[in-house]
């Protein structure tokens, strides 16, 4: 049985019509610290580059860092 462990940093912001909308990154460094996280999710507001719909995204939320781990069901 093969078991595999993946890490998703999910990004959360809401735009400026109101809505909310989330941004997932694969594959976090291990140590990655909140600071770190949190420059990281200001650089990206400053960009200017997210939107969801046509809305700016305006501020931050949060984040959170998902790990998962898969294991294959071997059918025998």
């Amino acid at each position: 049985m093969a078991t595999k462990v993946t890490k998703v940093l999910k990004t959360q912001f809401t735009c400026e019509n109101g809505e909310e909308m989330s941004v997932n990154l694969d594959s976090y460094k291990e140590d990655i610290t909140d600071s770190e996280i949190q420059s990281g999710v200001e650089a990206m507001l400053a960009s200017g580059a997210l939107a969801s719909g046509g809305a700016a995204a305006v501020a931050a939320i949060g984040a959170q860092k998902i790990e998962t781990t898969s294991t294959d069901v071997v059918f025998i």
